[in-house]
């Protein structure tokens, strides 16, 4: 009689950090891997997307977004949990933890309402004791823990799972991440050669036979793995979505493998998986202990022995666990009673997680790195709702630091919005409203990249000149097709040598990987038969705050208000008002003075232009805005929830909206063209320009006058139910 056949579980680990380089990822890996999937509807497979990339899909890739929707709603793909931005479980703190698995759950239902959740990721695979408790108690039934972990408690056939005792009445499954078994599967994606992986699962078949309770490899990797890893070693993407296709062509043919989700698995066989008596004790992820031992791997740290040495002695960590730790205890601490409090909470923790990207993973974040040290903007958010909680509806203008970067800002606020302005350069940093709250303006979770620097979080990012990134897709639209061509393209031993870590568990030398030739059906391009050269436009804006003035005079530039904002020191002179504030943008050779005024439900912003010189001066003038009302449905809709409007923009989920209209003052008509218009696409945002022409004679002045207004959101069904 065959054995029964060996179930494989293909699990894809995808993550980014909310930056443009997500961009680079969708184009050149997360797009093809799904398109490639996709050809194969027989086949189940299991993903974790963290929360910050399934925040930036919304927004980068909506369509792409739906192809997966589809997939995981139609029962064939499994969706695993896990920490929002995958700061790690083990290092902590709780708190963090708690409320980490807290955001990522609330974007998962977002992004796929109706699909139950029931497995988790372990990020950065570290595994804890207290593990299981945490994630048993978040109503999640399974996990992966890496197989030499699991040997080194002395646990026995690590071909089948096991059920760890997770606090009263609850249990946790574990399946095996079965570490040397990947290498198999990543040298087909990468080679083209599956009979590795096909032999494995042969053994594992005959060798562990046992029909109540079937064998299961699982194989988890990082999705990056099917292109991106790729392009960083000069390899086309479409090799490895080629590759792809053909390890899924011959898993599928071969009658004793059959490809499953995990959660499937646990419905068929939950009720014969044995309870684990060994304690599976503290276990650190194998790739961060090469890493650490090797300064030629990526992300390598000195002076580690391994990891566990890292989370105990590494500076950063001790320095942001505790600050991290009190972020969220005060956070989660909070018992928002209103659908306004209840948005803000949401609000804040989201701002918070996102800014722990990967916390105790080595070779990222520290000191001065926004990715960690912007964690302080979720609290601008949290100042508000304690606040509403409290009862206080504070008016009027006064200085505090609600961002914490250590710097005063400007508070103004009526009965219906809040605005947060900086004391240094005059930028409108955020903008509340009270009523519902919701945020129209700030634009807190996008960064400019990974390893940004910088403490202050009234610095502008600066607006790189576009370029073209290479993108595997030429529209959004194009099929995956086989192509014939770079014939000559061999991959060097040493563009894999970082990811395959573990080379005894190949029945191949290193050396070996330079002769292998990829045959020219390997390749994949558009169905055009032509292989994309030009890519999307890139980098995007990033967190450009509202109201930010630029001006040339006689086509000198004499201000740049983003430009000054990533300075210490910018020379210009405010005055507080009851009402508002002024500020001296401008001296010379003209002076401009910007007013702020409170106006109950509007602000009124004017810019008064006095030529104090001899003679005529013709200036260009740019008042330049970033608008996400509703913001917290950005974050959760994508972009399909916002819109431009004739006069700023408006979130189509909820009704709220934000205009600014600009006007000549009283008679001052002569001195001013037109007001042009321009509205492009940030990151999470609509950045709204206007611009205007002025000629002033000697001794004349011109006033410029704006009212900025808040409409109130009406529809706030889809956010409440997932705050």
């Amino acid at each position: 009689m065959a054995p029964p056949p060996v179930h494989l579980a293909l699990v894809f680990h995808c993550n980014q950090a909310i930056t443009p380089f997500a961009q680079v990822a969708v184009e050149n890996c997360y797009r093809g891997l799904v398109r490639v999937l996709r050809r194969h509807p027989a086949v189940a497979v299991n993903f974790h997307w963290s929360g910050s990339l399934l925040t930036g899909l919304q927004w980068m890739a909506p369509e792409l977004l739906d192809e997966v929707r589809e997939e995981a709603a139609g029962g064939r793909w499994e969706l695993l949990a896990s920490t929002y931005a995958q700061n790690v479980h083990f290092t902590g703190p709780a708190e963090l933890n708690a409320l980490a698995l807290k955001m990522h759950r609330a974007v998962l239902a977002a992004a796929f309402p109706g699909v139950k959740i029931r497995g988790h990721w372990i990020s950065e695979r570290s595994w804890h004791p207290d593990l299981a408790a945490q994630i048993a108690s978040s109503g999640l039934e399974y996990t992966l823990i890496e197989d030499h972990m699991l040997a080194a408690a002395g646990c026995e056939d690590l071909q089948r799972p096991r059920r760890l005792a997770a606090g009263p009445g609850r249990d946790l499954v574990v399946f095996t991440d079965h570490e040397r078994f990947k290498h198999r599967i990543n040298w087909a994606l990468w080679t083209g050669d599956v009979e590795p992986a096909l032999s494995a699962l042969r053994e594992t078949r005959s060798a562990h036979a046992r029909p109540d309770l079937p064998p299961i490899l699982t194989w988890a990797e990082d999705g990056e793995v099917t292109g991106l890893w790729a392009l960083h070693r000069g390899v086309p993407p479409q090799v490895i979505w080629a590759h792809l296709d053909r390890l899924l062509t011959a898993l599928e043919r071969e009658p004793g493998v059959r490809l499953t989700r995990l959660c499937d698995y646990l419905d068929r066989f939950g009720g014969q998986i044995p309870a684990e008596r060994r304690r599976i004790g503290p276990g650190q992820a194998k790739w961060m202990c090469a890493s650490l031992a090797d300064a030629n791997l990526p992300y390598h740290e000195d002076g580690f022995a391994d990891w566990f040495d890292f989370n105990r002695r590494s500076p950063k960590v001790r320095r942001f666990r505790p600050v991290f730790g009190r972020a969220a205890r005060d956070l989660m601490q909070v018992a928002p009673r209103t659908p306004a409090e209840r948005r803000l909470w949401l609000h804040a923790g989201l701002a918070l997680t996102s800014h722990t990207f990967e916390f105790g993973c080595i070779g990222i974040g520290g000191p001065r790195a926004r990715m960690w040290e912007a964690h302080r903007t979720s609290r601008v958010a949290q100042h508000l709702l304690l606040d509403s909680r409290a009862g206080h509806r504070t008016t009027g203008v006064g200085r505090a630091d609600l961002n914490g970067d250590g710097r005063l800002e400007i508070v103004a606020a009526t009965r219906d919005v809040v605005s947060l302005w900086s004391a240094r350069t005059g930028a409108l940093l955020s903008l509340f409203d009270r009523r519902t709250g919701d945020e129209l303006a700030g634009n807190e979770l996008a960064e400019s990249s990974i390893y940004g620097r910088g403490h202050d979080d009234e610095a502008i990012p600066e607006i790189k000149p576009a370029e073209k990134v290479w993108s595997a897709f030429r529209s959004r639209r194009q099929r995956v097709e086989e192509f014939e061509g770079w014939s000559k393209l061999v991959p060097r031993a040493e563009a894999w040598m970082r990811h395959l870590i573990d080379w005894t568990a190949l029945p191949h030398a290193p050396a070996k990987v330079a002769q292998v030739q990829l045959a020219r059906d390997a390749f994949w391009a558009l169905e055009n038969g032509t292989q994309a050269t030009a890519g999307v436009e890139f980098p995007p804006p990033v967190r450009q705050r509202a109201l930010v003035e630029r001006l040339t005079v006689d086509g000198d530039p004499v201000l740049d208000i983003a430009a000054l904002s990533r300075q210490a020191r910018t020379g210009l002179r405010l005055t507080g008002r009851a009402d508002g504030f002024d500020l001296t943008l401008v001296r010379r050779p003209v002076t401009v003075v910007k007013r702020v005024r409170l106006r109950g439900p509007e602000i009124a912003i004017s810019h008064t232009f006095t030529n104090l010189d001899s003679r005529a001066h013709h200036a260009v003038f740019t008042l330049t805005s970033e608008w996400a009302p509703s913001y917290l449905a950005v974050l959760l809709f994508g972009r399909r929830a916002l819109e431009a409007t004739t006069a700023g923009a408006r979130n189509t989920q909820t009704g709220a909206g934000v205009s600014l209209t600009v006007d000549t003052g009283p008679g001052c008509a002569k001195a001013f063209g037109l007001v042009e218009r321009t509205v492009r696409e940030a990151l999470f945002g609509l950045l709204d320009e206007r611009r205007v022409e002025l000629t002033l004679v000697p001794g004349e002045i011109a006033t410029l006058r704006s009212t900025l207004r808040v409409t109130a959101g009406s529809d706030f069904r889809a956010v409440d139910a997932i705050a």
